[in-house]
């Protein structure tokens, strides 16, 4: 990757580059190769290519949506080009609600709703669609339960905290410890 980023250097900043058939062809091995997402990002950071770096996260997460590598360099390009989180909101939620088991998905969601809450009353219709046909799932309970913390409703957060350790039963422990009332990380 090293050999391939000092030969790009190379190029005449003036030369048209498209490494999408390249990086498309090493993804098709391993979607969620680590080093091929860096070099993705340095690509599109060097090139100035960075809806180029969204599009290639839009082919990634629709042939996984659970690929967190995606997801990350998805929220790194929609920041770069300055898109508003309402513009990705539909895609993202589409994703969950036809993925709901993708933490990757449900954690970039609370990204856009990190920077823009207002989006709250659409994620959580989303959120209630998938917990009608579980009402166990995990991603989309955390999600809920980060949006109450968000919102300032201990009590309903301590409440979904409640059923996804009783959902996510190896992590019991750990979800106890993150109820409103524990010390553990006060």
């Amino acid at each position: 990757w090293r050999h391939r980023q000092w030969l790009m250097e190379r190029v005449p900043q003036s030369t048209s580059i498209d490494e999408t058939e390249f990086v498309q062809k090493v993804l098709q091995c391993d979607g969620k190769n680590f080093h091929v997402w860096e070099y993705i990002y340095w690509f599109a950071e060097k090139f100035n290519k960075w809806q180029w770096l969204l599009d290639q996260t839009t082919v990634q997460i629709d042939i996984d949506p659970k690929n967190n590598s995606a997801w990350s360099m998805r929220y790194s390009a929609i920041t770069q080009i300055h898109m508003e989180p309402k513009d990705d909101i539909q895609y993202s939620l589409d994703k969950f609600i036809n993925c709901p088991s993708s933490q990757s998905c449900a954690s970039y969601i609370k990204g856009l709703l990190d920077v823009d809450f207002s989006l709250v009353d659409e994620v959580k219709k989303a959120i209630g669609t998938i917990l009608s046909k579980n009402s166990k799932n995990v991603p989309a309970l955390n999600l809920s339960a980060q949006i109450a913390e968000r919102e300032g409703n201990m009590e309903e957060y301590d409440k979904i905290i409640d059923q996804i350790a009783v959902a996510d039963s190896m992590r019991t422990h750990f979800w106890h410890l993150m109820k409103s009332d524990s010390k553990r990380f006060t």
